[in-house]
C-alpha cells in the first residue's frame, strides 16, 4: 500500500474526523462534529442538533454515537470508585454497584416537526426541550450536586413550556453507583 492511502485511511480513521468522513460520504452540509462528553456524548450531541435545529442552521440533523472498546479494559484499582465489580451496570437499582465502561449508544434523523410532517416521515416523538449541565463542585467528581441537578430539571421545564405532570418519557444518565443515582 502506498504512503498516500496509507495517509488517507488513517486520517479518516480519527475520531476527530468521523463525522465528517460519514458528511463526506453522504454530501452533507452544515456542521459536523464529534461530541464526546464520555457516557453522556449521545444526549449531549442530541441537544445540540435540538439548538441547531430551533436556530434554522439547518433543516434535518442525523445523531449518531456508540463507543466500542476495541481492546480489554484497563483494571481499575478503585480510584474514582464507579466501576461495577461483576461487570453488570444496575442504573437505578437498589443492588447497583457500579457501571461499566462504555456509552450510550444512539442514531437518531431529527427534523423540525412541520417540515417533518410536510414530507410525511414517520413521527416516533416529538423533542419538546432540552437542556446540558455540569454540577460544579460537589463531594467528588462522579458525585451529583443536586441543587444542580434541581435547576436543570426546571430549566428544562421552562424552556420547553412542559408542565412535570405532562411527562410521558424522559432520558436520564445514571451512574449505577449508590450514590450517583
Amino acid at each position: 500500500c502506498d504512503d498516500s492511502l496509507k495517509n488517507v485511511a488513517l486520517a479518516g480513521n480519527l475520531n476527530s474526523i468521523l463525522s465528517s468522513r460519514i458528511s463526506y460520504y453522504l454530501n452533507l452540509k452544515g456542521s459536523s462534529m464529534v461530541v464526546d462528553t464520555a457516557c453522556s456524548s449521545g444526549l449531549a450531541a442530541l441537544h445540540i442538533a435540538c439548538e441547531e435545529l430551533k436556530r434554522g442552521d439547518c433543516n434535518m440533523a442525523i445523531v449518531a454515537g456508540a463507543k466500542m472498546n476495541l481492546i480489554p479494559p484497563i483494571v481499575q484499582d478503585g480510584n474514582i470508585a464507579i466501576c461495577s465489580k461483576d461487570g453488570y451496570t444496575r442504573t437505578f437499582d437498589a443492588s447497583s454497584q457500579g457501571t461499566g465502561i462504555g456509552e450510550g449508544v444512539i442514531a437518531l434523523i431529527l427534523k423540525p416537526l412541520k417540515k417533518a410532517e410536510r414530507d410525511r416521515d414517520h413521527i416516533y416523538a416529538v423533542i419538546k426541550g432540552s437542556v446540558l449541565n455540569q454540577d460544579g463542585k460537589s463531594v467528588g467528581i462522579t458525585a451529583p450536586n443536586a441543587q444542580a441537578q434541581a435547576d436543570l430539571l426546571v430549566d428544562a421545564w421552562k424552556k420547553s413550556n412542559v408542565s412535570p405532570k405532562d411527562i410521558q418519557y424522559m432520558e436520564a444518565h445514571g451512574t449505577a453507583t449508590k450514590l450517583g443515582d
